[in-house]
């Protein structure tokens, strides 16, 4: 995958939305997570006690479980259109990571790529096999191109802000970890602040450590995938498990051959 720096003009929807099943319950229940963080919701009062003691507000009343809405904006052959992560992306495709947020956040979006056929790649932080893993210094930071800001919530996003990532010719898995935060992280430490391209150091020790800290953010995180484009439409939805810890959502983009569709 490339950045190209063209921007996307398309007009043309891609994709129209069709009714299809019923989502599950798990996808009800982490879209529910995510619109309850939307909502405004009144600040706990303290109540005083019979006998004049004031008892602090519960937690759960006043810590909004971070949230993300994702799916992509997509542009192939003239056309633009929002699909689900799940979608089949072509060689030459050219698109943009569409997100939402229910609370203020710091973001952070990092790539890899796993080259090879997608359905037999690992979708998880962590590859299941020394022969789905690209090798250990192969991370770009996508996002933020220079000092990390705290982002707004119920806007929508587009990473890159600037140009499209554009598939090449070489199928695989285009993981894409989207990391939230309610504080700023220090991951620049962990890439080459000369390069333009983001990459981290040469050190594979430092990009081992890099996959261990993804693989622990993605332990607080609960995702629901889109899996078509149906009635729900084409959103994904990622929460976090503890609302004071980073999580990071790892979007996996399958690319194939063209002659594949």
């Amino acid at each position: 995958m490339h950045v190209n720096p063209q921007l996307a003009l398309g007009a043309t929807a891609l994709v129209t939305a069709l009714f299809g099943q019923n989502p599950t319950n798990d996808y009800e229940r982490t879209k529910g997570i995510f619109l309850d963080g939307v909502r405004t919701r009144p600040a706990a009062s303290s109540k005083k006690t019979s006998k004049g003691k004031t008892n602090a507000p519960a937690e759960s009343a006043s810590v909004t479980r971070a949230g993300v809405k994702y799916s992509v904006k997509l542009i192939r052959d003239g056309k633009e259109g929002t699909v689900p992560s799940a979608y089949r992306f072509l060689d030459d495709d050219r698109f943009q990571l569409q997100f939402e947020l229910n609370s203020p956040c710091y973001v952070y979006v990092l790539h890899r790529t796993a080259v090879g056929p997608p359905d037999q790649i690992s979708k998880s932080v962590e590859f299941e096999s020394a022969k789905d893993a690209p090798k250990p210094n192969s991370y770009t930071l996508l996002f933020p191109r220079g000092k990390a800001r705290q982002m707004p919530a119920g806007k929508d996003q587009l990473i890159p802000d600037e140009g499209v990532l554009r598939m090449d010719k070489k199928p695989g898995l285009e993981k894409l970890f989207v990391v939230i935060s309610p504080d700023p992280l220090d991951l620049s430490k962990y890439f080459d602040p000369e390069s333009a391209h983001g990459y981290p150091s040469s050190d594979d020790a430092e990009a081992a450590q890099l996959t261990r800290e993804l693989a622990t953010m993605g332990e607080n995180a609960q995702v629901a995938e889109s899996k078509g484009v149906t009635f729900e439409g084409t959103d994904s939805f990622g929460v976090s498990r503890d609302p004071r810890k980073p999580m990071v959502v790892v979007v996996n983009l399958g690319h194939y051959h063209r002659e594949a569709q």
